[in-house]
């Protein structure tokens, strides 16, 4: 009966284990490497505009308006949300410091821009256990 019992909390304690270690979010220097490495590809249309443009013209400026030279120079983890059970994310909220030039149609119109943003992010894993990012508009 002993040995049962035993083994039963071994069972538990190791389950337990593996349920806290899949819990467990990005660390802060894979987070800010992630959301350096995604605004470096692509601005969200907010922060290069200024405030988000709605319907057709809206199409319009986020397919015509891109960022270019994006330099992130700091970004500070402002809160950690819980793991979002149903969607497969963990939200982090970070405020993210840096400077960007316009580009429209392809041509660079801006010299550098400076951006002071705070922004939503939800990191998942894929199926290769890699991390990914999204930015929240």
């Amino acid at each position: 009966m002993l040995k049962l019992r035993s083994k039963s909390i071994v069972i538990i304690f190791f389950l337990a284990l593996i349920q806290l270690a899949c819990a467990q979010g990005p660390t802060d220097e894979e987070t800010k490497l992630l959301i350096t490495t995604k605004l470096k590809q692509e601005l969200p249309s907010t922060w290069i505009v200024g405030t988000k443009v709605e319907g057709f013209l809206g199409n319009i400026v986020s397919n015509t308006v891109k960022s270019a030279n994006v330099e992130v120079e700091s970004i500070e983890i402002k809160q950690r949300g819980d793991f979002n059970e149903t969607e497969k994310y963990w939200p982090i909220k970070a405020q993210v410091k840096g400077t960007f030039q316009r580009q429209v149609v392809g041509n660079t119109v801006d010299n550098k821009i400076t951006f002071d943003r705070e922004g939503n992010f939800r990191f998942s894993k894929d199926d290769y256990d890699n991390w990914k990012v999204a930015i929240v508009e």
